[in-house]
């Protein structure tokens, strides 16, 4: 697992980004899938744990943001 970016870094100024993903992997989502959340600095723990509770029916992601 891995990216070919550690960081981004978006002007303050910027409305709007949009990330592209490709998977390039050989095995199997059930195997060795991954979501990717970006979420807000100050919440991303939250977020964790939310999808965490959301479970593998619902690919680890809830259809909101936690608060």
């Amino acid at each position: 697992m891995k990216f070919d970016k550690t960081s981004v870094t978006v002007s303050s100024s910027c409305p709007e980004i949009e990330i592209k993903l490709a998977h390039s992997g050989s095995l199997a989502a059930n195997v060795m899938g991954h979501n990717v959340v970006i979420s807000p600095t100050d919440v991303w723990q939250v977020a964790a744990q939310d999808g965490m509770k959301a479970g593998a029916a619902n690919h680890y992601v809830t259809r909101t943001m936690p608060a």
